[in-house]
């Protein structure tokens, strides 16, 4: 079994076309009415993929296309999984820091400076 973050699993539902699993339903035993429709049809695609992980993908994984914008000291990665719930990875927290505006206006070689240190 494979096992995913709570970050990748809302990547993959984001970019799945929630308009075509046309999503019923309510997301707990009664109606919770402060969600906008959209958070709500988010909640209910959450609720789909993990009820049945296998039909949801089926239809719907698209290959995440990963841009890194470098505004941040460690760039973005493709998403991955995790083989055993015991990964050290997948139990870590995350933490990456925004290079500031005047770091960046320095040019290249000053955002590669403030990396390493």
């Amino acid at each position: 079994m494979a096992y995913i973050t709570n970050h990748n699993l809302k990547r993959i539902v984001k970019q799945t076309n929630l308009e075509r699993l046309n999503l019923t339903g309510e997301v707990y035993k009664r109606p919770i009415d402060f969600f906008s429709k959209s958070e709500k049809n988010l909640l209910l695609a959450i609720k789909e993929l993990l009820e049945n992980p296998e039909k949801y993908l089926k239809g719907n994984l698209k290959p995440i296309v990963v841009h890194d914008n470098g505004k941040y000291i460690h760039p973005e990665k493709q998403p991955a999984y995790h083989l055993n719930e015991g990964c050290e990875k997948l139990t870590a927290d995350y933490t990456n820091f925004e290079i500031p505006e005047e770091i960046e206006k320095g040019g290249y070689q000053k955002v590669e400076e403030f990396k390493d240190w």
